[in-house]
C-alpha cells in the first residue's frame, strides 16, 4: 500500500463476612499479577472468533448494543479495489451477516457510533484521494441516509464518538498533506466545527476516549510512523502531551477497555505483533500478550468482556484477511476492587456500636 506522503474503548452482597473472605483472595491474586517493566509481557489471551465474509482491510468499525459493525474497506489484488461491504456481528451468536451497502465504496474511513446510529465518515476511494462525505446508518430500518459533509477532505483519519459529540482527528486532506486537525460533529445541530490542532500531525492515527478526555495514539506523517500521546479536552478544547507509545506505529488496532487504552499490531517500518496498554491514570505504558495474528489497518472494538479485532493487512502493503479474534485481557487489568460488602458491613458495625453506646444501663 502506498503510504501517504511518500507519494504525495456488583451483583451485591448475601453474606458480608464472605464476601469480605473472598476480596481478600481476589486482591492477592492480582497483587502477584501487577504490572511490571514496560517490555516484559504481562498476559491476557487471544482467542478467535467466526471470521468476516470478506477479506478486507483499512476498514472502520463500531459497536451498537451487542452488535459490531464494521465497514468499507480495501480488498484483494490490483488495482486496488475498495468495498462498499458492511457487515454486522452478533456478539451472542459469534456470527456475521451482511448489511445494506454503504452507498459509496470507501477505504480508510472514520466510523463511529453515536445515538443508536452509525456514522461512516470521509475516507479513500481506492486511489488515495480523500473524500469529505459522511453517511449515516439507521439499524431499525438497514438505511444510509446523507449527513453534511466535513469541513474538509480526510482520508485515514480517526472518529471517536464522546459525550454525544463525534471528534475526528487528523488523517491526509484532498492533496495527500497530512493534517492535525480536529473536526466536532453536533448531532443535534447537524453540522461540523473545527476545534484545536493536535500537537502531531498525522494519518493512520488510532483515538480512544477513557473519562473526560480523549487519547490520539500513534500514526504517520510522510512515512514515518509517531509514538504520539496526545490528550484532548473537549471542554476546554485543549492538547496535552502524554508519556509516548513505547513502540512507534501506525495503523493498529486500538480500544479503550476498563480505563486502559489497548494498542496492538500496526506497521511501518515492518509488521508488528507487539501489544502495547496504556495506564490513563498513572501516564504509563506496560506491554501484553501480542497479537496471534499481526495486522495493519484493522478495526478494535470494545465488548463487555474482551476486545474484538476484526479484518486488517497480515503483511505490510496490500495484504487483506478475513481473520477475527479478540484480546481477553489478565485480572490485573481489572479496575481497583473494594471488598464486596465490606461498607455495608462498616455500617452495620458502626451502627450496632452506636446502639450499645447510646443503650440504657439496667439498674442504673
Amino acid at each position: 500500500m502506498r503510504w501517504i506522503g511518500e507519494s504525495r474503548v456488583d451483583r451485591g452482597v448475601r453474606d458480608a463476612a464472605r464476601a469480605g473472605a473472598a476480596f481478600v483472595a481476589l486482591a492477592a491474586a492480582a497483587t502477584l499479577a501487577l504490572p511490571g517493566p514496560a517490555r516484559a509481557s504481562q498476559g491476557g489471551t487471544w482467542e478467535p472468533l467466526a471470521p468476516l465474509s470478506l477479506a478486507r482491510q483499512e476498514v472502520g468499525a463500531a459497536r451498537i448494543g451487542n452488535e459490531v459493525y464494521l465497514v468499507g474497506g480495501l480488498l484483494a489484488g490490483f488495482p486496488v479495489t475498495p468495498t462498499d461491504s458492511v457487515e454486522v456481528y452478533d456478539v451472542a451468536g459469534d456470527q456475521w451477516s451482511p448489511l445494506a451497502p454503504l452507498p459509496l465504496a470507501r477505504d480508510h474511513l472514520a466510523v463511529a457510533a453515536l445515538g443508536g446510529k452509525l456514522y461512516a465518515i470521509g475516507g479513500f476511494a481506492g486511489n488515495f484521494q480523500a473524500h469529505s462525505e459522511m453517511w449515516v446508518y439507521d439499524p431499525g430500518l438497514d438505511t444510509w441516509s446523507p449527513g453534511p459533509p466535513l469541513l474538509a477532505p480526510r482520508g485515514a483519519a480517526w472518529a471517536v464518538a464522546h459525550r454525544g459529540k463525534i471528534y475526528l482527528f487528523g488523517g491526509a486532506d484532498a492533496s495527500g498533506v497530512v493534517a492535525a486537525s480536529t473536526f466536532i460533529y453536533d448531532p443535534g445541530a447537524d453540522a461540523w466545527t473545527q476545534g484545536s490542532d493536535m500537537p502531531t500531525a498525522r494519518e493512520h492515527l488510532n483515538a480512544a476516549a477513557v473519562g473526560s478526555f480523549i487519547y490520539a495514539i500513534g500514526g504517520r506523517a510522510s512515512g514515518t510512523p509517531t509514538a504520539a500521546n496526545e490528550r484532548y479536552d473537549p471542554a476546554a478544547d485543549a492538547w496535552r502531551v502524554m508519556a509516548p507509545m513505547p513502540t512507534a506505529r501506525s495503523a493498529t488496532a486500538t480500544a479503550a477497555f476498563r480505563r486502559r487504552i489497548y494498542v496492538a499490531g500496526g506497521e511501518i517500518p515492518f509488521l508488528h505483533s507487539v501489544h502495547e496498554v496504556y495506564d490513563v491514570a498513572r501516564d504509563t505504558w506496560d506491554c501484553r500478550e501480542p497479537m496471534a495474528i499481526p495486522r495493519h489497518g484493522l478495526a478494535a472494538v470494545a465488548l463487555d468482556d474482551r476486545i474484538l479485532t476484526a479484518a486488517g493487512g497480515i503483511a505490510q502493503g496490500l495484504s487483506p484477511t478475513a481473520e477475527v479474534d479478540s484480546y481477553v485481557p489478565p485480572l490485573a487489568d481489572l479496575p481497583a476492587l473494594e471488598p464486596p460488602g465490606a461498607a455495608l458491613l462498616a455500617l452495620l458495625l458502626l451502627g450496632a456500636g452506636r446502639r450499645g453506646q447510646g443503650a440504657p444501663r439496667r439498674g442504673a
